[in-house]
């Protein structure tokens, strides 16, 4: 039983690192925000 026991914990708790995860949703919302704030400029440059 302190097998399975094992198993289960593992499968119900995440193993996340917030560093990473928070890398991650920096890295997907900068972009984002860089282009939303350059294109309402790009008419005036072309």
């Amino acid at each position: 039983e302190d097998e399975d026991s094992k198993v289960n914990r593992t499968l119900d708790s995440r193993g996340c690192n917030t560093v990473s995860t928070g890398v991650i949703l920096l890295a997907d919302i900068i972009p984002c925000l860089i282009v939303k704030l350059v294109v309402p400029f790009l008419p005036f440059f072309i």
